[in-house]
């Protein structure tokens, strides 16, 4: 019995699906009934496939694991051990199915590609995260080495940037810290308002970044002009703002 077996079994469908709009104007995903035009983008998807097909293909409830199985039960308890241990490094670890496309790098999720991603086109006024941060094209947002102890490509990654804006200095630190790549060796000293940002580079010491010392009440660290502060009068928590702007898609991070 199909069936039975699936729910012994559990765990994901994974297929290589296309990009569809689900009527609502949002992407949704697929299984083909034909195959892809050779120029066609494909995306390797892990969720419940639908038995039952449109006239495109087959739809994919992306990111749904079946609730019971042993699968389920084994991914379950390696993705909270790889929580937990991402968290001991100051990162969030997020899913292999939960990246969004085109803000991590497909061949190492490690790497950040924020300039075409919501990253890269939202912050504050006419300024993007990419330019408030000083975030580098292919930035890597893991600790050290951390892609020699988890295949990447199979669970996810361990992110600094998505605890609240931290980094691994280009992979360099073994914890993600709150710090900001800087113009010159400051050695980790304290950002100031006149410490001078500089966009990243492959080449950047370890040596050239500030640490931040303004936090939001997100746990978010505010950049080198940014200031903890209430959006309105009634606002819970603080945020990070800049003159009186609430920065857009900043992560929040964990308490």
């Amino acid at each position: 019995d199909p069936e039975m077996i699936e729910s012994a079994f559990g765990g994901f469908d994974v297929i290589t699906a296309t990009r569809t709009d689900d009527g609502y104007g949002q992407n949704a995903f697929i299984l083909p009934k034909d195959s892809p035009a050779e120029d066609e983008t494909t995306y390797v998807r892990y969720g419940m496939l639908d038995t039952e097909s449109t006239d495109s293909g087959y739809p994919l409830k992306h990111r749904y694991t079946r609730p019971t199985g042993v699968a389920t039960e084994v991914y379950n308890q390696i993705i909270s051990v790889l929580s937990t241990q991402c968290m001991n490094l100051q990162g969030r670890f997020m899913e292999y199915q939960f990246f969004d496309d085109g803000a991590y790098d497909a061949k190492n999720l490690c790497l950040a590609r924020f300039e075409d991603s919501r990253y890269g086109k939202t912050g504050v006024v006419d300024k993007s995260l990419v330019e408030l941060y000083g975030i580098g094209d292919g930035e890597d947002m893991c600790p050290r080495d951390y892609g020699l102890g988890v295949a990447t490509q199979s669970w996810g990654a361990c992110l600094c940037w998505e605890n609240g804006a931290r980094r691994s200095k280009w992979g360099k630190s073994a914890k993600c810290v709150p710090a900001l790549p800087v113009a010159e060796n400051v050695k980790d000293a304290a950002c100031t308002s006149t410490t001078k940002l500089l966009t990243a580079t492959e080449g950047t010491s370890e040596d050239s970044w500030c640490t931040v010392g303004v936090i939001s009440g997100l746990n978010q660290v505010c950049s080198i002009g940014m200031r903890v502060g209430r959006a309105t009068d009634n606002a819970e928590t603080t945020d990070c703002l800049y003159g009186d702007n609430v920065i857009g898609d900043l992560p929040q991070g964990i308490d």
